[in-house]
Order: structure tokens, then C-alpha cells, then sequence
């Protein structure tokens, strides 16, 4: 492989010491040439000087050369393809095997496929694609070529894992015109590694970010229910995607027959599919069906790989929980052995190679420990072991062995296999983890869970732990979802102000959903009490007075009850109406409800639009309301006037309270009007 440049870290000073450099040997030649030339001595002495400073620049040259190679050493430790030195290769000089291209049994030219020219809009700078497809249909090698012919000169970045890809970008490696490959783009995903925040950051750098993922491991993350997705959705929601069929289409297949000429893979790909066969899923698929046979133990070994990944694991099996699991898989195989010499033996056979392609178990070397081990996805992805139940066993053994964030992905995958106990379990012990972030998280998802089984008092419990949390991301969360837990229970009052406080926190994502869901409750709630408004105007027959009855009857029924937000809107309707003698009382009893809520201006405004009325009744009361008010608010004047008001309609109940209130003697309640 060609070398190729150094990944460039921004503010490094790469820049400075090359100029000190250039300083150096230029002071170190005009002294040796003033000593030859026989210059002034002023001059030999400032160049000696000069010289003399190069004593100082060389130690700091020396130790910028070891930094820079430790910076080369830890980059190459976070890279699983490298240029060499702390330098990140060329997309052209990167072999297809090291980008997750599977091996082929024979090779063949590359297909276009249809969806090609898509993805070749969707891949440029600041633009982040998703290959989307079934294992070996073609999506890593599709991606590939891609890159390869419209980016060859490139440099490519295929971190190690998500955590290592955060810990390059968060220390300022430029990503500008870079290749950021994610094959399995799964393995990427989480709060330390690819999220939201770090994919906008790449974007706005001008990186080139290319993934691939498995539907299967797509779907792991698709929001279902009342259940919070693991993190990774959101991150999927800002990539470009396009999909590929399992099989070749009609005019892909033409393409195909046009460029091979080999009767048996025509034959293969007619029978299996070109991309499985190549790479040689059938194949493997039979001899993993046979090992329950000719080698039980090494099937059983297999089978914990693929239930490994499939209750939510993306990083590799070790052979000591490997071991671990067997017997579950081998309880009714009394016969065969298990001691150390057959687990062996066993592992031998699952990481045979098949047709010199694949192995049933690939094998990872990561450290002195030994190699960790990962099943062929092509297994994994097939219905014979999507459909298998996953052993109870094997559930527990995970959540042993899982950190807090895979602790989210297995209870959602146990929550889709209708394993609710485990699910449960799973985030339980996430937030016994201690850790701020990840307990509210499962907070929020161990409510959503409690809700999903009905316990709504323990589910109510859970959001406002998460709410008095402090973390302001977490808790606009929370109360957004326990917003929607309020409404579902018809408690529309406690939604709306738990959608009021979503919006006001000013969350990027979730104010708008909870602004739209309140005026949506709001308008919902307003249609209804126009229904009812005139629905009680017809029944009085057309008769006024009969309509005006039957609407306090319902302004008290509703106020004694405590709906005072739907007292409000049918005393909005009721002013609305115009009615002479309903509005103005209507006016006056609204002002005095927002009075009591706080809502002081709208009060005042509801109180004049009353004395406006003139209503004998309701202005006068109106008046002495409105006086009362800019009394405690210390609008002496403005109070004044409105006693005065009152005063001057000649009410024989309101002008005496006015006149009270004038002089300085406030009684301590106000008697209703209606």
C-alpha cells in the first residue's frame, strides 16, 4: 500500500515548527559564512547569538519529533486501516477486503446496480449515505466502488469503533474532504460514539460519510410502541439512504449475463443469488445446518455466536462465554463431550474456511489474550435463525455481561420478542449503573416500559424522576413523554402544562412536536365547547333567558369540578357570541378566574371589555373587580377611577363595596355576579 498524508489535527503547530526549523539552519549558515567572509564583529556577534539560540530550538525540535510519534502511534491504535505512521491511506490504495467487502470463491467483474447513480448524488462532502440491505446483497462492495472511482485520491478514515472515532474527531482531526467509512454502521452507534451531535460535526467539516447496515439491524433500532429506542435512531433519521433488493433485479441480471460467461455461477446465481454465491452464504448455511451432525459441538458454539448478536451485541464473543454458553445449547445432547479437547475441536470446525471465503466463526485478534469471535451475519440474517427462540439462559447470561448502553439495545430487543420481564430487567439494571446520563435514559425508558404494562402510577413516577433530573436534555424528554402518558389517560389539563414546559424548553427537536400537540389539544378542546355552546342554545328552544341558565349551569358545574381551562374557553365562546346579557357576565367571571390563576393583564383586559358593556350588572361588578386589582398593584389613580365607576351606575349592591373600597375598608370577598 502507498502511503498516504498525515492526518492533520487542527491547531497542532505544525506550522510554528517548521518555521523554527527554517530559523535554525538559516542562523546557523550566516555565522558560518560571516566567520569565512570576515564580517564586522557587530555582525559575528549577533549571528553568534543567533547561533547560540539554535541550543534552545533543538531540545523543543526533539521533542516535537516525539510527539509526533506518539500522536502517529495513537492514531494507528484507533484506525483498522492505516497508512502507516500515524497516516491515513488513500481511498484508492484501500484493498476491497479492507473495507468489509466479503471474499469472493471466484471473481468476477463488479455489476452496476440500479441503485448506483443514487448513491453517487448522495456521496459528496458534508453529505452523510446509508447503504441499506440484507447480508450479501451487494452493499459494502456497492459503496466501495463508489468511492473508489469518484474519490480515489481521498484520504479514508475506518475507525477502530464508535468510541474511537470520537475520540480522533474530539481531538480536532480535520474531517474536510475525508472519506469517514462505516461499514456496519451499528458497530459506530452510541453515546460514545456516532450520534447526532458528532454526525453535525462531521457534516459541517465537509467530511464524506459513507455507512452500510443490515436491515435486520436497521429495524433494531425503528421506534415501536410506547418503548424509547436505543440511541442510534435519530442518528440513522440524518442519513441519505438507499436500499437494496436481497436479489438482483431483471435488468441487473442482464447486465450480469452480458459480462460472465461461466455456465455454473450463472447457474448459482439463478439458484442462490450472484452476491451469495460469490460469497459462498449457501455454502455456509449448509455446512451450519450439517454441524448439528458431523460436529454438535461446534454447531452449539455457533449458534451462541449468532444468539450473541441477536439479543443485541455488536461487539465480538470471547471464547470464555462462549464456553459458557454451550451447554444451553447442547441440553439435550447427553452423548456428546464438552470437554476442553471437543470445545476446541469444535472451534476448529466453525472457523474452517468455506471454499476459501468465509467461516462459519471469523476470528478477531485484538490483544494477547487470544482471538474473539463473530458469526458469519449471513447465518444470522437467515429465517431458520432469525426465528429461533432465544433461550432464557442466554438472555440472563447478556445481561451479565452487558454495559449500560448495550443494556438498552437487549431490552429492546427483548421487548420486540415479547420478552417484556427481561426488557425490564435490562434497564433496571442500567440505572443501577450510577451514571447520570444513562440512568435517565433508563428512566424514561423503564416509564415508557411501565406504561406499555399498564403500571401508569409507577410509570407517572419514573417521568418526574427524570424531569427533577437537572439534565435539561433528559428532562424535555421526559415531560414530553409524560405528556402523552397524561393524555392518553384524559388528564388533558396536566398534558397541556406538561406540553407548555417542553415547549419552553426550547429543545430543538421536541418544542415544536409539543407546540403542535397543545394547540392540537386546545383546538380539539375549543370545537368541543363551541359544540356544546350552541348545542345548549338549541335545546332552550331560541329562548335567551333559558340559554343563559342552562350556560351557568354549566360554568359552575364545570368550576366546582376544577376544569377551570374548559370554564375559560366556553366563557371565551360566550363573548364571543355577543349576547347582550351572556357576554358581559361572561367577561366578568373570565377576568375574575384569570385573577385567581395570575394571568393579571388578560384579567384586566377581560374586566374592561365588561365595564365597556354597560351591562347593569356586570359592568358595576366589573369595575370594583378591576379597582381592587390596580389597588394591589399600587395604581392608586387607576383604581380610584374604577371605584368611581362603579359608583356612578347607581347599583344598589356594587356601590356601597365601591365606595368601601374607596375610602380604604376592603371587605374580604367579593360576592359573584352572574
Amino acid at each position: 500500500m502507498k502511503l498516504g498524508r498525515r492526518a492533520h489535527f487542527i491547531g497542532h503547530g505544525r506550522k510554528r515548527l517548521w518555521w523554527l526549523i527554517l530559523a535554525a539552519v538559516l542562523a546557523a549558515m550566516l555565522w558560518a559564512t560571516a566567520q569565512v567572509l570576515g564580517w564586522p564583529v557587530w555582525a559575528r556577534a549577533v549571528l553568534a547569538g543567533l547561533a547560540a539560540a539554535v541550543a534552545l530550538i533543538v531540545p523543543e525540535l526533539r521533542a516535537w519529533f516525539v510527539q509526533r510519534e506518539t500522536w502517529a502511534q495513537w492514531v494507528d491504535q484507533r484506525v483498522r486501516v492505516s497508512g502507516g505512521h500515524g497516516r491515513l491511506p488513500r481511498v484508492q490504495d484501500v484493498e476491497l477486503k479492507q473495507l468489509g467487502v466479503h471474499p469472493a470463491r471466484v471473481q468476477v467483474p463488479f455489476i452496476e446496480r440500479d441503485q448506483q447513480d443514487k448513491l453517487d448524488e448522495r456521496i459528496g462532502p458534508g453529505r452523510a449515505a446509508l447503504v441499506v440491505g440484507h447480508s450479501m446483497s451487494g452493499k459494502t462492495r456497492l459503496a466501495a466502488e463508489v468511492i473508489k472511482r469518484k474519490l480515489p485520491d481521498a484520504l479514508l478514515l475506518f475507525a477502530e469503533s464508535g468510541k474511537a472515532l470520537r475520540e480522533l474527531f474530539d481531538k480536532e482531526l480535520d474531517p474536510a474532504g475525508m472519506v469517514v467509512w462505516l461499514d456496519d454502521l451499528e458497530e459506530f452507534l452510541g453515546v460514545d460514539g456516532l450520534t447526532v451531535g458528532l454526525l453535525n460535526r462531521l457534516s459541517a467539516g465537509k467530511a464524506i460519510v459513507v455507512a452500510t447496515i443490515q436491515v435486520g439491524q436497521r429495524e433494531m433500532y425503528r421506534p415501536r410502541d410506547q418503548l424509547r429506542p436505543p440511541p442510534g435512531w435519530d442518528v440513522l433519521q440524518h442519513f441519505n439512504e438507499i436500499s437494496l433488493q436481497r436479489r438482483l433485479t431483471n435488468p441487473e441480471l442482464d447486465r450480469v449475463r452480458a459480462m460472465v460467461t461461466d455456465p455454473g455461477v450463472l447457474a448459482a446465481m439463478d439458484h442462490y443469488g450472484l452476491a451469495e454465491y460469490l460469497g459462498a452464504g449457501p455454502d455456509a448455511l449448509d455446512t451450519f445446518e450439517k454441524g448439528e451432525v458431523t460436529n454438535p459441538v461446534g454447531h452449539a458454539l455457533v449458534r451462541a455466536a449468532i444468539d450473541w448478536r441477536r439479543v443485541g451485541f455488536t461487539r465480538p464473543i470471547s471464547q470464555q462465554i462462549l464456553t459458557t454458553a454451550l451447554p444451553t445449547y447442547l441440553t439435550d445432547r447427553s452423548d456428546v463431550p464438552r470437554t476442553n479437547q471437543a470445545i476446541d475441536d469444535g472451534l476448529m470446525w466453525a472457523t474452517a474456511k468455506i471454499n476459501e471465503t468465509v467461516a462459519l466463526l471469523g476470528q478477531v485478534f485484538t490483544d494477547s489474550n487470544g482471538p474473539v469471535f463473530e458469526a458469519f451475519d449471513y447465518l444470522i440474517d437467515q429465517p431458520t435463525c432469525a426465528s429461533t427462540p432465544i433461550p432464557d439462559s442466554i438472555w440472563a447470561l447478556a445481561l451479565k455481561q452487558a454495559d449500560p448502553d448495550e443494556l438498552f439495545v437487549i431490552s429492546l430487543a427483548a421487548f420486540r420478542q415479547d420478552k417484556q420481564p427481561t426488557a425490564k430487567t435490562a434497564l433496571l439494571q442500567a440505572i443501577d449503573k450510577d451514571d447520570s446520563g444513562v440512568m435517565l435514559r433508563g428512566v424514561i425508558d423503564l416509564s415508557r416500559l411501565m406504561q406499555k404494562t399498564i403500571d401508569l402510577g409507577r410509570a407517572k413516577t419514573a417521568y418526574h424522576q427524570a424531569i427533577e433530573s437537572g439534565n435539561a436534555e433528559g428532562a424535555s424528554t421526559a415531560a414530553f413523554d409524560l405528556e402523552r402518558l397524561l393524555e392518553g389517560q384524559g388528564n388533558l389539563e396536566e398534558a397541556k402544562d406538561f406540553y407548555l414546559q417542553a415547549i419552553e424548553s426550547s429543545d430543538a427537536d421536541l418544542a415544536p412536536i409539543a407546540a403542535a400537540n397543545y394547540w392540537r389539544l386546545r383546538q380539539n378542546h375549543l370545537e368541543k365547547t363551541k359544540a356544546f355552546y350552541h348545542q345548549t342554545i338549541a335545546e332552550s328552544g331560541g329562548d335567551a333567558k333559558l340559554a343563559r341558565r342552562a350556560a351557568i349551569k354549566r360554568w359552575r358545574r364545570q368550576q366546582e369540578q376544577g376544569n377551570l381551562e374548559e370554564v375559560k374557553d366556553f366563557y371565551l365562546q360566550a363573548i364571543e357570541s355577543g349576547d347582550a346579557d351572556l357576554a358581559p357576565r361572561a367577561a366578568v367571571n373570565l377576568g375574575h378566574l384569570l385573577q385567581k390563576q395570575g394571568d393579571l393583564a388578560r384579567a384586566k383586559a377581560a374586566y374592561q371589555r365588561a365595564i365597556e358593556s354597560n351591562h347593569t350588572e356586570a359592568a358595576p361588578r366589573a369595575a370594583v373587580n378591576l379597582g381592587h386589582l390596580l389597588q394591589k398593584q399600587g395604581d392608586l389613580a387607576g383604581a380610584k377611577a374604577a371605584y368611581q365607576r362603579a359608583i356612578e351606575s347607581g347599583h344598589t349592591e356594587w356601590v356601597p363595596i365601591a365606595a368601601a373600597y374607596l375610602e380604604r375598608q376592603p371587605r374580604s370577598t367579593l360576592p359573584p355576579v352572574v
